[in-house]
């Protein structure tokens, strides 16, 4: 049995997320996205996007009132959240994500980590929504 040693992404759980209300997808290590015009593959990738692309400045990464689901009425103004999760596997083999993860680590069995971006409000004392930050 052939055994890769590349870190993979395991899975990805997505929630109010563009056209992603809840969604929870389970991956092996190499996967091909097809689907129909507007489906979501665009807004998958670009979920993983946001907590991966080195590239991606801290505005690339603040997102807006378009961003979540539509079914959520007035989303920034009701205190709603976008949280995007991933897990990744077989990175036991990679000093450097061994050493940047050592706190995401959710199970030595399989070796997994997991890293989330939460897009949320910030409230003042009073509980009112001053504005909104993301997190990883």
């Amino acid at each position: 049995m052939l055994t890769h040693k590349n870190p993979y992404i395991s899975r990805v759980q997505i929630k109010n997320f563009r056209n992603f209300l809840d969604a929870d997808v389970f991956l092996e290590q190499k996967q091909v996205i097809i689907g129909e015009n507007n489906v979501g593959k665009t807004n998958f990738l670009r979920a993983i996007q946001l907590i991966l692309d080195k590239e991606f400045s801290d505005s690339d990464r603040q997102l807006g009132e378009e961003d979540f689901h539509e079914s959520i009425e007035d989303a920034m103004e009701n205190g709603a959240e976008i949280e995007i999760s991933l897990e990744i596997r077989n990175y036991e083999h990679n000093s450097k994500l061994v050493a940047q993860f050592a706190d995401a680590v959710i199970s030595d069995n399989p070796p997994t980590l997991k890293v989330t971006y939460r897009f949320a409000p910030e409230r003042n004392e009073f509980g009112k929504i001053i504005n909104y930050q993301y997190q990883i």
